[in-house]
């Protein structure tokens, strides 16, 4: 499933590369309503490619797409609004009509009172004799075309426009194949948030690069399969101010480059994890954490735990290299040692919030001015609670600036309410927004976990487009701490000793947030959504790199 994969929670969506005059077209960059708006402006004033050429290739896009889903004898409808988005859907009704397809138009526009773009098109298909139509009925047509509303919607939806959208939806309902043009109408394409009411399409061609609402919930559910399109932009790259901040995602293709593993290394190039967690009878945690890095790549890990886990981890990760205490008298001593060992450390799963764990989180971030060449840390689960009720703790990372970038956070939606002070649904709505202030207050990358996890170092995103519901499952966080960290030691001395630059602190971390959500898209294929578990997410990483 290199190109294809599921966007979706338990439904059959994908996110395809879409095929145009035989061009394979995708871009990693994600870009919202503001930013798309500048992209066009730039194509059209300042590089000279006229709105019409644009208009009929997006446009072409659009045909294209729907003649693969549907029949020569199906009668499309499409539904437009009086912009430009609008102006693409009655260009497809021509196209459509060229290719022997019974199109016909239902507009929002009153004569002569569209954009410019809208007008000319118009009357192309009113020279042509193409219906326009005054309703959307439902069952009548085979597929409908949804040109309301573009990327430029910034006002909740009701009134006239609100009914149009329930019409659409309810053909659906009754059998209507719905297509969006560019975004579904009512998805804000910035946060995917439902602007009063939104289409419910069964795929949206989008154009340039996918937006960030139709990677974000709920907008992914509302997008259905999402084809991104090459519509004839000027090259983006040109415009520093919107190629540096888009935010982005990864794809399959990204894997294989990223974990390459040259012949002359030893287990020692990929690096010593030293994993703390699991308080007294609480083994799993540590056992998840270190089967995935180790999956994943590690050359080396040590679980740091409470002697009863002994035989748990042992039993589960026979690679692990045990480190155990029975009490508090020898935490400190003991930690600081293998702190001088590691390359990495993790820590937080199945901690608890005991005074010994506080002891330890609390030792962990004192100890980074001591070592001369700065340890990443992953703080995850109970770590992030102890720090949640102790923000004193956050000041020492403050201080030592040096090392703030390379401090990790992967707050679930609960713990990121508890570290910011906003309630789950504020989150939800501002993911990107909210993981990037956190990241900021932090000192360090911010991975907000959710169906779709958004990460961030403070001022780029990250939108995370693989997973699947079944991931919702007892430990899977666990195994994503353990699955950054064999990230971000992976490849780390590649070749001749010297250590890897090609990929960013912060890539690293996003590549290990994709890759867990590959590893449980091949869980959820072996064992169904429902019956997937942690351990089987840990094990289905080394399939998606063989893969790839």
């Amino acid at each position: 499933m290199t190109n294809r994969r599921k966007l979706l929670c338990g439904k059959k969506s994908v996110w395809r590369l879409f095929v145009l005059q035989g061009r394979r077209v995708f871009m990693k960059k994600l870009m919202n309503g503001a930013q798309m708006k500048r992209i066009d402006v730039y194509s059209i004033q300042e590089v000279g490619i006229p709105s019409l050429v644009l208009m009929e290739r997006a446009a072409l896009c659009v045909t294209e797409a729907v003649l693969e889903k549907i029949k020569k004898t199906d009668k499309v409808l499409c539904v437009c609004g009086s912009g430009n988005n609008g102006a693409d859907g009655m260009a497809v009704a021509r196209q459509l009509t060229e290719r022997g397809i019974s199109a016909e138009v239902y507009t929002t526009a009153e004569e002569g009172k569209g954009t410019e773009e809208l007008n000319r098109q118009r009357a192309i298909l009113q020279k042509l004799g193409i219906v326009f139509v005054n309703d959307i009925p439902a069952g009548e047509y085979n597929c409908i075309i949804d040109a309301v509303f573009g990327i430029g919607l910034s006002r909740t939806i009701t009134g006239r426009y609100e009914q149009i959208i329930e019409k659409i939806n309810a053909a659906k309902d009754t059998g209507s194949l719905i297509v969006a043009v560019d975004t579904p109408s009512g998805i804000n394409a910035g946060d995917g948030q439902v602007m009063g009411c939104a289409v419910r399409a069964d795929m949206t061609v989008t154009f340039g690069f996918a937006k960030c609402g139709l990677c974000l919930y709920p907008g992914r559910i509302y997008a259905g399969e999402l084809c991104v399109a090459n519509a004839g932009f000027a090259d983006v790259r040109t415009i520093p101010e919107i190629w540096e901040q888009a935010a982005f995602t990864m794809e399959d293709t990204d894997i294989a480059a990223f974990f390459e593993r040259p012949a002359d290394t030893n287990k020692g190039s990929y690096g010593k994890l030293l994993i703390v967690a699991g308080s007294e009878n609480m083994a799993g945690a540590a056992a998840l954490s270190a089967r995935a890095a180790y999956r994943t790549g590690c050359g080396l890990v040590k679980v740091f735990t409470h002697e009863n886990n002994r035989t748990v981890v042992l039993t589960h990760v026979p690679e692990a290299v045990m480190v155990t205490y029975k009490d508090t008298a020898d935490i400190k001593e003991k930690l600081a040692g293998e702190l001088d060992w590691a390359d990495c450390v993790v820590a937080g799963p199945g901690l608890s919030k005991s005074d010994t764990a506080k002891e330890i989180v609390a030792e962990m971030i004192a100890y980074q001015p001591k070592r001369e060449k700065r340890l990443p840390v992953l703080l995850d689960a109970d770590a992030l609670n102890i720090i949640a009720e102790n923000r004193k703790l956050l000041s020492g990372i403050a201080e030592n600036k040096g090392s703030s970038k390379q401090y990790v956070y992967t707050p679930h939606m609960g713990e990121a309410a508890r570290l910011s002070g906003k309630s789950i649904a504020q989150l939800k709505e501002t993911s990107c927004e909210s993981a990037k202030e956190l990241a900021q207050k932090l000192c360090g990358v911010c991975v907000l976990k959710d169906a779709a996890t958004v990460v961030s170092d403070g001022s780029r995103i990250y939108i995370n487009t693989s997973g699947n519901s079944g991931m919702s499952t007892a430990g899977a966080g666990d195994t994503l701490t353990g699955i950054l960290a064999g990230s971000v030691l992976a490849g780390r001395t590649q070749k001749n000793g010297k250590e890897n630059a090609s990929y960013e602190f912060f890539e690293k971390i996003c590549m290990g947030v994709y890759l867990h959500g590959r590893a449980g898209d091949a869980a959820a294929d072996r064992f169904g959504n429902a019956g997937m578990k942690a351990m089987d997410i840990a094990d289905a990483v080394a399939n998606v790199l063989k893969e790839n």
